[in-house]
């Protein structure tokens, strides 16, 4: 893109999807006002920013997380990411947001010599349920595997000792 292209006030828009191609802006990008913007995946192939990139004023985008590689390389320009939902209402913000797979766990240790330990799991940003995930005993020969149509669960029945847990 060389020039200048604005996207604006469009209160119908939910995604980038006409941009999946833009790989170089040497102009400026302005992304505003786009009430129901939800999805800038799209820009996932934008990799070099010559010129400005703008985005503000979309109160429905939460998620930005596309844009960390572009901000953390040294191929751009001014990245301007004001006034969006939270996740995405700041350069710094869509930095220290966590971006991808997130998973939080909570051990329930078993009673001396029986197998009714459990971990339970708290998933999140994930693309779609189920939650597939497999399991397995560090230093013994007990695994197992399983779906879950929430993304809090619990794996249960199990032994004392250490467990690697695959999402």
């Amino acid at each position: 893109l060389v020039g200048v292209l604005t996207i604006g006030t469009n209160r119908s828009l939910t995604d980038l999807s006409g941009l999946a191609n833009l790989e170089s802006v040497d102009g400026r990008l302005n992304i505003s006002s786009n009430r129901a913007l939800t999805d800038i995946k799209a820009l996932e192939n934008l990799t070099s920013l010559g010129g400005r990139l703008s985005i503000s004023n979309n109160s429905e985008l939460s998620e930005c997380c596309i844009l960390t590689t572009l901000i953390n390389s040294d191929q751009h320009g001014e990245i301007s990411i004001s006034n969006n939902a939270t996740g995405c209402k700041s350069v710094d913000e869509v930095l220290n947001f966590i971006c991808g797979l997130s998973v939080n766990y909570e051990t329930n240790p078993p009673c001396f010599g029986a197998s009714n330990g459990s971990i339970d799991l708290t998933v999140a940003n994930f693309e779609s349920l189920p939650i597939s995930y497999s399991w397995e005993e560090v230093d013994g020969v007990a695994n197992g595997s399983g779906e879950s149509d929430e993304f809090i669960f619990s794996i249960n029945g199990l032994s004392a000792g250490n467990y690697n847990i695959t999402i």
